[in-house]
């Protein structure tokens, strides 16, 4: 008796935890001529686009989001600069924007235009290889033995005595992040040379008169 009791509940919530999931996925924030935007979509738009600002800087989406929430408990300049650049709220507004627009140029026919369908496969392919690139850099985590972050703090004081106000702790931070950066753009570099070398990259026997301006 008491098993089937324990059975009929763990079924009761796990049918709860489904409904509340699917409401969860269907429920709206946007909806345009009839065509909804739901609260799923714009979660997963909003942490592709902070990957995207965190790659950029050369850091991890986590590191940047961790700022974000800093931010919040922060009333100072900085806080409220960081929120309207990659808050939600400024997300919200120019992704709003986003969705007027693509509807528009979707039901004008602009994205039908043979130019525009060209330039649109353009950006995809660009932003495909940027994105791709940045996710490669990102995985990429060289060591640095504490000696090296030491030396290369005290060659930044000797030449910025301001630093001298920095705790060591911090400097040590801003010396990995500075030292790790350069390693990934070296990796880059390397990382491309490999690829030209797995594709058997060629160029054409006319390729400078090609280009040529």
């Amino acid at each position: 008796m008491l098993r089937r009791q324990i059975k009929f509940f763990i079924t009761v919530i796990l049918l709860i935890l489904v409904t509340l999931s699917v409401a969860a996925a269907s429920k709206w924030i946007w909806r345009i001529d009839k065509k909804e935007v739901s609260v799923v979509r714009f979660e997963q738009d909003y942490n592709s686009f902070i990957s995207m600002v965190a790659w950029q800087a050369d850091m991890e989406p986590e590191q940047l989001k961790e700022l974000i929430l800093r931010a919040k408990s922060d009333q100072g300049e900085k806080g409220n600069a960081l929120l309207n650049r990659v808050g939600r709220k400024a997300f919200a507004s120019n992704y709003e924007d986003i969705l007027l627009l693509h509807q528009d140029a979707v039901k004008t026919g602009y994205t039908e235009k043979e130019d525009v369908k060209a330039y649109l496969e353009f950006i995809e392919d660009y932003y495909a290889a940027q994105v791709y690139l940045m996710h490669i850099k990102s995985k990429f985590h060289p060591e640095f033995t504490e000696d090296e972050l030491l030396e290369k703090w005290s060659k930044t004081v000797e030449e910025n005595p301001e630093y001298e106000q920095i705790t060591i702790d911090e400097g040590l931070k801003m010396m990995r992040s500075q030292m790790t950066k350069q390693k990934r753009v070296e990796f880059s570099k390397q990382f491309m040379k490999d690829l030209k070398k797995k594709y058997k990259f060629e160029r054409s026997s006319d390729y400078e008169q090609q280009i040529a301006n």
